[in-house]
């Protein structure tokens, strides 16, 4: 995911996508809450990206944002 004004993170994003590794980004928040956000787009794997949310949720306990636009965009990276 490209955001404006992030260099590093977008630069950060590109090396795990060379890298075929997950994209693992903690957002600071000014409220006191913190955004954990996992990109496995990187992995190629969509055939099973639904079991690995799953279980990765269900291992943290908490609710996910996923959206499936998300998924999509890191799958069309190559053109």
């Amino acid at each position: 995911s490209q955001r404006r004004g992030a260099p590093l993170i977008n630069t950060y994003r590109s090396l795990c996508d060379a890298r075929s590794q997950a994209c693992i980004v903690l957002h600071k928040g000014n409220t006191g809450l913190d955004e954990l956000v996992i990109d496995l787009s990187p992995l190629r794997l969509p055939d099973i990206f639904e079991k690995v949310e799953t279980d990765i949720v269900g291992f943290v306990g908490i609710p996910t944002s996923y959206s499936p636009t998300q998924e999509l965009e890191g799958l069309n990276t190559d053109s």
